[in-house]
């Protein structure tokens, strides 16, 4: 899906920001990944981030919408976010088998 140039911005605002870091250019998603403003969309990056719906088959207001790092993004399945990715320090790292799983339906 396509969004604006505010849309995007909007939901970069509503990303955790994090104390001594550059509030403008990180942040975190929902599971404490590392998420880079201008790597939006770029799957190829350890900070690469896209939209989400947190609710899925809803509305795409900005309620509705959340920022989340591309790899947890593509984990969800059936509302649940799955984090496939969280940060360790100030790096990424992907999480093993036990994931941590956020019911976002019924939250």
């Amino acid at each position: 899906m396509s969004y604006t140039d505010e849309t995007i911005q909007a939901v970069w605002e509503k990303a955790k920001s994090v104390d001594n870091n550059d509030s403008t250019l990180w942040r975190k998603d929902e599971c404490g990944a590392w998420i880079q403003r201008t790597m939006y969309g770029d799957r190829s990056s350890g900070y690469g981030w896209e939209i989400d719906h947190i609710l899925p088959q809803a509305s795409d207001d900005i309620s509705n919408l959340c920022p989340l790092h591309w790899k947890n993004r593509i984990g969800k399945s059936d509302g649940r976010l799955v984090c496939c990715v969280t940060s360790s320090g100030i790096d990424n790292k992907e999480l093993a088998d036990g994931h941590t799983v956020l019911d976002r339906a019924n939250g």
